[in-house]
């Protein structure tokens, strides 16, 4: 198997490099998207096929010696360039010594060489130092540049690339890729898919993170509880959850909503099976009975972690953002 057929989704970029994959490469791409779409490996896919010796419209064959020793991580003619260990950039001597000295020597043992560079950690020094070479490049090297933020490129590079643009991927994309590399259960992966917002490197991290397993368990406890805080409680202690977690406020909220969508599923359907984040099943449909709980106010509390969530990303007050969305919630959730 090709490893462009190991990459799930990205249908959009896969056609975009059909001439390369017929045999027929420019020489500079620039392979943009989020931190954890996928770059390095989209990049390397790409590499891959173009030393393979017997490519096909799918990528690399997989079976040739090249592709045997990209494998192996020993092909001549392939140079990866990032940050040394402990280090924040690439440094310009081994742009110099990697790439600008490299570049004239003939490939080894495939008919072109490729070079793959993290531009993340290029600064503006290492940039100039790469672009005479960018700028007339040998027919047989291709250079391919993996950046999230094409603006901190020169625009001298940017001009002389074809740019792919990598988005993120659908949920059952994600639920795929969950499925082939880990042991989650279906519940954990939907969550886990819904939370990610389609970037597989985010899913794959919080499979297993104790930490986003007690977002999940706090976030459950205070739907469960919050007909019950008292407002000096949830303005301290419930609010203080958030705090704490600032640095994931995008994942807690998307979890704090989902939990909604829980309570929204139990109040149509009492015997739902895939709750996601609720975990005290019985309690919640006794607060629905008790409470009153309606379709309209599950939405609104929705709504205002929706709002809260926006007001935070437009770097709103935090707090007053959090503790507006509580105090709607809560209000929704007392007879509502």
């Amino acid at each position: 198997m090709s490893l462009f057929s190991r990459i799930i989704g990205q249908r959009a970029a896969k056609e975009q490099i059909r001439s390369l994959l017929r045999g027929r490469p420019r020489q500079v791409y620039l392979i943009t998207g989020p931190e954890g779409i996928g770059k390095r490996m989209f990049a390397s896919a790409m590499a891959k096929t173009v030393l393979c010796a017997n490519p096909d419209e799918n990528g690399d064959c997989g079976i040739c010696g090249p592709c045997r020793y990209f494998e192996a991580g020993t092909h001549p003619d392939y140079i990866r360039l990032s940050p040394q260990p402990a280090e924040k950039n690439i440094r310009v001597s081994q742009v110099r010594d990697k790439i600008v000295s490299d570049v004239h020597l003939f490939p080894q043992i495939s008919g072109r060489k490729a070079y793959l560079i993290e531009a993340d950690f290029l600064n503006e020094e290492g940039q100039n130092a790469l672009l005479k070479t960018l700028e007339e490049p040998p027919e047989s090297v291709i250079f391919l540049l993996t950046v999230t933020d094409t603006d901190k490129l020169l625009e001298t590079i940017r001009s002389r690339s074809v740019t792919i643009s990598l988005v993120p991927n659908t949920e059952d994309e994600i639920l795929r890729i969950l499925s082939e590399q880990t042991e989650a259960d279906e519940n954990e992966a939907r969550m886990i898919a819904s939370v990610s917002k389609g970037i597989p490197g985010s899913a794959l991290r919080l499979i297993g993170d104790d930490s986003f397993s007690g977002i999940r368990e706090t976030v459950s406890e205070l739907l469960n509880d919050m007909p019950v805080i008292g407002y000096s409680e949830l303005l301290s202690d419930r609010y203080s959850f958030f705090e704490d977690n600032k640095d994931r406020i995008g994942e807690v909220l998307t979890v704090f909503e989902m939990g909604l969508g829980d309570v929204a599923m139990l109040l149509f359907d009492p015997d739902h099976s895939s709750l996601r984040v609720v975990d005290k099943r019985d309690n919640i449909i006794r607060t629905i009975q008790r409470e009153k709980i309606s379709g309209g106010s599950v939405d609104r509390a929705s709504a205002a972690v929706t709002a809260a969530s926006r007001a935070i990303a437009s770097n709103y007050s935090f707090e007053s953002a959090v503790c507006t969305m509580l105090l709607s919630v809560h209000k929704e959730f007392q007879h509502g």
